[in-house]
């Protein structure tokens, strides 16, 4: 467990990293190490997979039971991505960096998020997921679905994109407060509107593709989007040393 102390207790990072224009073979290149740390990890990234599986399930089978079960249920689940985002990106970090990688050292990392940032983040997840779910049902209920929801699809997908694909890492990996992470992210998003934009749509498509198969598709769309992520990150911060 030394190795785990040793990054628990790294002290803050005072300097903030450089953002760097990312091009179309950043985005290619980080989905290709994504499937790479898939394919050296499965043992770690296919349960926690497995877990995106099951619940979508149950959220499926929780549809009879009214609006209100479902709702409440998809904002539990919600609340846990974050967490499991954190073990992919866990994941990522030791394979980069080549520390030992088991179950336990990945469990402690996870842990230690709920006394930081992470529960912000979480709760900024839940709260997009909500307010998505509620416009969602305005618009049916007014008949702009069509047009309307698309953009707005878009608008929370990449508020949720620049939330755990960015902020959460450099919360994650260097320590930063909330504050100075979702500043960083969101000036990212500006700067490469594109990939961003990119990278939202692609995780929309496999997680709507994924339902055709009765979510099964997941077990290989979560881990490849979960690594992925974090080489993304990697690719769009420079000043990060890997230590």
């Amino acid at each position: 467990m030394g190795q785990t102390t040793e990054y628990l207790s790294e002290r803050r990072s005072a300097e903030s990293p450089t953002i760097r224009p990312l091009k179309g073979q950043d985005f290619w290149h980080a989905l290709y190490l994504g499937f790479m740390d898939l394919r050296r990890a499965p043992g770690i990234s296919l349960p926690m997979a497995a877990l995106y599986v099951v619940g979508c399930i149950c959220l499926t089978l929780l549809r009879p039971f009214g609006p209100l079960t479902l709702i409440s249920a998809a904002l539990a689940f919600a609340l846990l991505l974050p967490y499991s985002a954190v073990g992919f990106f866990e994941t990522s970090r030791r394979l980069e960096r080549g520390l030992r990688l088991d179950w336990p050292e990945v469990w402690t990392v996870i842990r230690r998020q709920r006394s930081g940032e992470v529960p912000w983040i979480a709760a900024i997840v839940a709260l997009s997921g909500l307010a998505y779910i509620l416009a969602m049902a305005f618009l049916a209920v007014n008949g702009w679905v069509i047009t309307i929801s698309i953009i707005f699809t878009i608008a929370v997908g990449l508020v949720i994109c620049a939330v755990t694909v960015l902020a959460l890492p450099l919360v994650m990996d260097r320590q930063f407060d909330l504050a100075k992470a979702l500043m960083l992210s969101l000036t990212m998003v500006r700067q490469n509107p594109g990939i961003t934009l990119a990278w939202t749509t692609i995780a929309a498509l496999m997680v709507f593709v994924s339902s055709w198969t009765g979510y099964l598709g997941l077990l290989l769309a979560v881990p490849l989007l979960g690594h992925g992520s974090w080489h993304l990150y990697r690719r769009a911060f420079r000043q990060l040393p890997t230590e």
